[in-house]
């Protein structure tokens, strides 16, 4: 009998191992399948950062200048400007790109800033003597650089792959008078010449030396203005609370003493400020007195009665 019990034990266990693994591995099927749908589900639907990237591409030109050669520039020298405003992913590394870049084209930078804007902040007091300072913060910058006249196209060309948003585009490229200008110089210095002549005649000169140096290294070279941002951060940072750290180094009782000296000295001031304005209280008082004789005079019956009238 012992024996038949045991067998029957042993089948006994023996049903309920093979049930709870065939359980297991349908648990296993089905948490696999369901992993297998999330990640499916995941990658059909793009991250918000690959769908802002995708739609700005859109709004990016592959081509901001035409490259081709005006037959027109050949007999009449321009001086050539453009302003460029975009938004890049980040502004110091693309500032020591576009920095690099104009290198390679012979040109070099003439003036470059950068500079962060604060446009929100909020701060959270930790209890202990300091605060929490959340900053949202938009890194900006300029720059001004001086490319080959003949390379212009080619290098506004390039800015595209830096930018992850285009704002505005302006070019000129425009005919310098130099005889007019120097005449016009030469007016100037005539209309303004006093004293010595000889000295007049030099710095004319010299002015109008240096006003063609300019004039031709804005032929040789043309002027292009970058500015350019990122989207904005998040700066935080940890700062001192002076007046919370004063008041926590005292106890609670010298605490509370110390608000019933405040309350104190603000009654007594109000007391004062309010005894300088003694004039208005006294015409008040005398208005108030006046009102109330007239209302009881106005409303006592005996009062309109006379005192020796006859019954």
């Amino acid at each position: 009998m012992q024996k038949i019990h045991k067998n029957q034990n042993s089948s006994l266990m023996l049903v309920i191992t093979l049930f709870i693994a065939l359980n297991g591995c349908s648990k296993q099927q089905q948490t696999a399948e369901t992993t297998t749908a999330d990640v499916q589900s995941v990658a059909a639907i793009p991250s918000t950062e690959q769908a802002d990237q995708a739609n700005n591409a859109q709004n990016i030109p592959d081509v901001l200048l035409s490259e081709q050669n005006n037959p027109a520039e050949k007999n009449r020298p321009m001086v050539k400007t453009a302003t460029i405003d975009f938004e890049v992913k980040d502004v110091y590394q693309s500032a020591l790109q576009l920095e690099q870049l104009t290198a390679k084209f012979a040109g070099f930078v003439e003036q470059k800033d950068i500079q962060k804007t604060l446009e929100n902040e909020v701060s959270r007091n930790n209890g202990d003597g300091t605060q929490t300072i959340f900053q949202k913060i938009r890194p900006h910058a300029s720059m001004i650089v001086r490319i080959p006249n003949n390379q212009t196209q080619r290098f506004i060309n390039t800015l595209p792959q830096f930018m992850l948003f285009l704002n505005e585009q302006r070019y000129e490229a425009k005919r310098l008078q130099l005889k007019l200008l120097q005449e016009k110089l030469g007016q100037q210095a005539t209309l303004g010449a006093v004293g010595d002549s000889r000295a007049n005649n030099r710095l004319a000169a010299d002015i109008a030396d240096l006003t063609q140096q300019e004039v031709q290294d804005r032929l040789n070279y043309s002027t292009i203005q970058l500015d350019f941002s990122q989207p904005a951060i998040l700066r935080q940072t940890q700062d001192i609370q002076l007046q919370r750290v004063a008041l926590e180094q005292y106890g609670f009782f010298n605490r509370l003493w110390h608000s019933i000296q405040l309350g104190a000295v603000g009654f007594l001031d109000f007391l004062v400020t309010a005894m300088q304005l003694w004039p208005l209280w006294l015409i008040l008082s005398i208005a108030v007195v006046l009102i109330g004789k007239y209302k009881k005079k106005r409303y006592n019956p005996l009062a309109k009665t006379p005192e020796n009238q006859d019954i």
